[in-house]
């Protein structure tokens, strides 16, 4: 009864910051469950707030307040999905759209041409891209996603991107694909070929695959793993060891994202094989919501210098000008991450992404890159550490320094998918 009558007053009352931090240090678990909880619902209005307390906050509270934050700043980047309900008897297309429109909220664009077109569909609590594949097959088109986003340095979050769905006209075979959530993974292409090489002969193909997402979210870093492939008659066609892949991210220096299809080499399928059966994989999603960056100030004055954050370590090793030729040395170590976020998901991951130059007319992209990475001996212990190098024409420029950006807060989920029926080529 008790926490009956607290539940009711939270949900009746005007919500005080300071009444529901005294709460979270309350002695009773469930009072401090039902604050931690309206914390996180109402977590837009007080996620800014919540932060600056971090710092003056007791052990004990900070113990609490930070999962709080995390799960704020989760249910933000990567919101629940919602569920949609449509049902609809040879009806016109741009009505059913409406419908769909007015519960998820996506603006769908390009349906001008089809507005005619009459569809039947019955789906009940299914994800928008269920109802929306199902809509798209029933009238006999497709559609593609193009998710915005960017990521506000001056806000240090993930903005909201525009939702933007986009039907079109279907090609003549509709790629395989499958959705999961806020993600469709597609079949791009699967080639296979034969070669002769002098005296020896060979057979082997490869699979492309590519991902989209809904319009909710931004992620950073999007990698896809394989995890079986088979025939229409259950034989492997895929080594069952394989690497993920990256099909969208941007990577150190690059000025924008990399949207490209991943490929996975295939057996040879045998002469009876007409499908591929099944694809399965998993994927991993890094959304990251917070950047900082530690600064060597005055590079050719900081050589040896070690600056931190948060776990980061750097030392900036050379720094010197031959000619027009800028050459710096910088290795990093340490960085930490909650216990396996991959498979709970998580935030709070210490990793630098980024390496920039700075001179009095600004800051501007390093073009470096990882060189290797080797053991040494630090604090007493035996610590992997990175290496970078930068060179770097420099004609009529004075660099000063360099940032190195870290990413400070990254939530990161993961997602299962199995695709079917994919045609071999013939």
């Amino acid at each position: 009864m008790l926490a009956m009558a607290i539940l009711g007053f939270l949900l009746a009352q005007e919500f005080d910051l300071d009444i529901l931090l005294k709460q979270l240090e309350d002695e009773s678990p469930r009072v401090r469950e039902l604050a931690a909880a309206t914390l996180v619902r109402e977590g837009r209005k007080f996620e800014d707030r919540l932060k600056s307390k971090l710092g003056s906050a007791s052990p004990e509270l900070k113990a609490r307040l930070e999962p709080v934050i995390k799960d704020i700043i989760r249910a933000r980047v990567l919101p629940p999905v919602r569920k949609v309900t449509l049902e609809a008897r040879d009806e016109r297309l741009r009505d059913v759209v409406d419908r769909f429109d007015s519960q998820v909220g996506w603006q769908v664009h390009g349906t001008s041409e089809f507005n005619d077109f009459k569809v039947s569909v019955r789906v009940k609590d299914a994800t928008p891209l269920e109802a929306l594949d199902a809509l798209c097959r029933s009238a006999g088109i497709d559609f593609e996603l193009e998710s915005g986003g960017y990521f506000d340095e001056s806000k240090r979050y993930v903005t909201p991107p525009l939702p933007v769905i986009r039907l079109q006209k279907a090609s003549a075979v509709r790629p395989s694909q499958a959705t999961v959530g806020h993600f469709r993974v597609l079949v791009e292409h699967v080639a296979l070929t034969r070669w002769t090489r002098f005296s020896h002969e060979g057979a082997g193909g490869t699979v492309g695959l590519r991902v989209q997402w809904t319009p909710e979210f931004y992620p950073t870093q999007v990698l896809l793993q394989i995890k079986s492939v088979v025939d229409d008659r259950g034989r492997t066609l895929h080594e069952p060891k394989s690497w993920m892949k990256q099909v969208y991210g941007k990577s150190p220096g690059q000025e924008g994202p990399n949207w490209s299809p991943a490929n996975w080499d295939l057996l040879f399928p045998e002469s009876d094989a007409k499908i591929i059966g099944s694809i399965k994989g998993k994927g991993w999603v890094h959304c990251v919501t917070d950047r900082k960056y530690i600064e060597f100030e005055d590079g050719e004055k900081c050589v040896g210098k070690v600056v931190e954050y948060d776990g980061i370590s750097a030392r900036l090793k050379d720094f010197k000008r031959e000619g027009d030729m800028l050459h710096v040395d910088l290795e990093y170590w340490g960085g930490k991450r909650t216990p396996t976020p991959l498979i709970a998901g998580g935030a709070g991951i210490r990793s630098l992404s980024e390496v920039e130059l700075t001179s009095n007319e600004g800051a501007f992209p390093a073009r470096s890159g990882t060189q290797r990475e080797v053991y040494q001996k630090i604090g007493g212990h035996s610590t992997p550490v990175r290496l970078f190098r930068i060179e770097q024409m420099d004609p009529g420029r004075s660099v000063k320094g360099l940032r190195l950006f870290v990413d400070a807060t990254v939530i990161e989920d993961t997602f299962e998918f199995e695709l079917k029926d994919i045609p071999l080529p013939k």
